[in-house]
């Protein structure tokens, strides 16, 4: 594009002329003619008469090199009076004729005037080639990165998944490159929001190309989540959508500043790629590293972005407080600046870590009447409202507020009416209705959506699609219908997780559990499988859910000793008040119940009265088939002791 054009004007046949030029000059030497990521790297290359050095050794003679400067001049009236009289140039019978000339080249010098009578060859402006080259796609990285999927022993299937949301991306990439030209072309946009344009492009090319690495660096441990490093790369629609564009920060005063942001917001792309490819630890290890030369270039919306990929790191890590304190004040930082969906956002991620911690939960309340409302004017947003509200619903949660968590998941799922591929991330939302939805078609449903919302994204592989088809099993309360789902998830874990034993111990135990509600004789096997694993695991936390499996394992069998046994040992590490604590406590104190005879009936009456108020408090908060199975047994061993019900 001519630099006129770049600084707004319209398109004339002088510029018409630099751009079939600009095409040449690719031709010719492999490398556009001025170097530039976006608007006002490519006005300072132009006004500064900074050309490209070439690319590739093509022996142009001098006077074709003239012609091409004169015709990518900086002014218009420096240029060729007009297109014919470039042509007529470079058609002149010169002994360049007997010079090789590439292909490409020949056919741009042969076609060039009927075609561009007609506006409309490969010299266009906003060509595919000007977006192909801007994207800067290099095939061998690709080939880089699914070789490397190769050798670690992805599945073909995947693979071919993966290779396909590439593809797809880097072309859908250039389409909106080419409309974004296209529409300032034509005058329906300024300079400015091109220049927007482009940095939301820039930050996608980022995105990408932080993707093809993370995926080059996938290992065994890994390897199932590679897909997630695809499907969460930024939706590219965004670009085309003025709310968005129009939120976007103003970028950096300076082009140096913005040459320095840029190249740091590459670097943060491939700390994200990283987390989504599931390295956290190295993604937050490059994350932090980024903070000082941040903070040198002093440019505020840079440093909000590291502070909440930062914070997100640190609750994938389980460390709540340390998360809370950053997230508020990076909360009040965006604040200030006028960052409101960033400050939303950080609002989100900290109720929720204040939610995980029980920490002042009616405060958390109070806060919401404030960080709502805010979260209705945010423009060209998909993300914080969403979460904001989903996580708020968390907190009603870690209230025991079942009503009032389920209206507020209700209103995230709206928020999302018109967002036609909502981030992964969100997800979340429909598994949590699931979890408060009484009517059993409504809660199976959420429950679905969420299952094949990540299946279609993720594949069947990844440790989410098989939460979520768990968690389908889980909601489904009619046990035959509960156990192929949980079986099919099971098998999953087995085979794509193998190592994954605290995964697959609580998979196992509830498909033990619907086994044993069928009188399936596979349930004694599958307990047994189930402690197994955690002593496979040589995990303390799992020893008390290794013998929970064990003991039901011998109930199956009918050796109540070895159940007394194994559910004794649970109940003694049970000890504790933490919600698992008195959930483990009361499974053991039913395993007990159920393995003791008759004459120790007063004592296995005592253990099911403990038991009892915890699997129906339990289900009043969520409607997770496995507590409801628990409650099932102990009023059926209630019964059999002929207590009171």
């Amino acid at each position: 594009m001519a630099p006129e054009q770049l600084a707004g004007g319209v398109a004339t046949a002088a510029a018409d002329q630099f751009a079939f030029c600009v095409a040449l000059h690719r031709a010719l030497f492999d490398v556009a003619p001025y170097p530039g990521l976006n608007v006002d790297e490519l006005l300072a290359s132009m006004r500064a008469r900074r050309m490209s050095p070439p690319a590739a050794a093509s022996g142009a003679p001098g006077w074709l090199r003239a012609a091409l400067v004169r015709g990518l001049a900086l002014e218009p009236d420096a240029r060729f009076p007009s297109m014919d009289a470039l042509l007529h140039e470079l058609g002149r019978d010169r002994s360049w004729r007997r010079w090789a000339l590439p292909s490409s080249v020949g056919v741009v010098l042969v076609a060039g005037a009927s075609l561009w009578a007609a506006r409309a060859t490969s010299a266009e402006p906003c060509s595919a080639e000007d977006a192909r080259q801007a994207l800067a796609w290099r095939p061998a990285a690709l080939t880089a990165a699914m070789s490397a999927l190769t050798a670690v022993g992805v599945s073909p299937r995947l693979q071919a998944e993966v290779r396909a949301d590439l593809d797809g991306y880097q072309r859908s990439w250039q389409v909106q490159h080419q409309a974004a030209c296209r529409d300032h072309r034509r005058g329906a946009q300024s300079a400015a929001l091109l220049d927007r344009r482009m940095l939301c492009l820039q930050r996608r090319r980022d995105a990408l190309a932080g993707g093809l690495e993370a995926i080059r660096r996938v290992d065994g441990e890994t390897a199932t989540r590679v897909r997630e490093v695809t499907a969460r790369l930024p939706a590219l629609e965004d670009c085309a959508d003025l709310e968005v564009l129009n939120a976007i920060a103003e970028p950096p005063a300076t082009a140096q500043e913005r040459r320095a942001v840029a190249a740091l917001r590459l670097r943060l792309a491939e700390a994200v790629a990283l987390e989504h490819g599931g390295h956290g630890e190295r993604a937050l290890e490059r994350v932090r590293a980024l903070r000082a030369p941040a903070e040198a270039i002093g440019y505020p919306p840079l440093g909000i972005e590291l502070a909440l990929a930062e914070a997100r790191l640190l609750l994938q890590r389980g460390a709540y407080p340390e998360a809370a304190r950053a997230l508020a004040a990076t909360e009040q930082h965006a604040l200030a600046l006028g960052l409101h969906a960033a400050a939303v956002e950080a609002a989100a991620r900290r109720v929720y870590a204040q939610a995980m911690m029980g920490d002042d939960l009616p405060g958390l309340v109070r806060q919401a009447e404030v960080l709502e409302p805010l979260s209705r004017n945010l423009r060209g947003d998909a993300f914080a409202r969403p979460l904001l509200l989903n996580n708020l619903g968390v907190v009603q949660m870690a209230r025991g507020q079942r009503p009032s968590a389920a209206a507020l998941f209700a209103q995230a799922q709206a928020a999302l009416t018109e967002v036609k591929e909502p981030d992964l991330e969100l997800v979340a939302i429909d598994a949590n209705l699931a979890m408060v939805t009484s009517e059993a078609a409504a809660r199976e449903a959420a429950a679905r959506r969420a299952w094949e919302r990540r299946q279609r994204r993720l594949g069947d592989e990844h440790p989410a699609t098989l939460e979520a088809l768990l968690a389908l099993g889980k909601y489904t309360h009619d046990p035959a219908r509960a156990l192929p789902l949980v079986r099919a998830a099971c098998q999953g874990y087995a085979a794509h997780l193998p190592s994954a034993h605290k995964l697959r111990l609580h998979c196992a135990m509830q498909q033990g559990l619907l086994e044993s509600a069928q009188r399936d004789p596979a349930a004694a096997a599958t307990f047994q499988a189930a402690s197994a694993l955690a002593g496979a695991a040589a995990l303390r936390g799992l020893f008390v859910q290794g013998q929970l499996a064990a003991g039901f394992a011998a109930l199956e069998r009918a050796d109540r000793a070895s159940a007394l046994g194994a559910f004794t040992q649970a109940l003694a590490a049970s000890a504790g008040q933490a919600w698992w604590q008195r959930t483990s406590a009361a499974v053991a104190r039913l395993g007990l119940a159920s393995s003791r005879p008759f004459a120790q009936r007063d004592q296995a009456l005592a253990e099911l009265t403990a038991a009892i108020p915890v699997f129906e408090e339990a289900s009043r908060i969520t409607e997770d088939s496995e507590h409801r199975l628990y409650l099932a047994r102990a009023h059926a061993r209630l019964a059999e002791l002929g207590g009171p019900r």
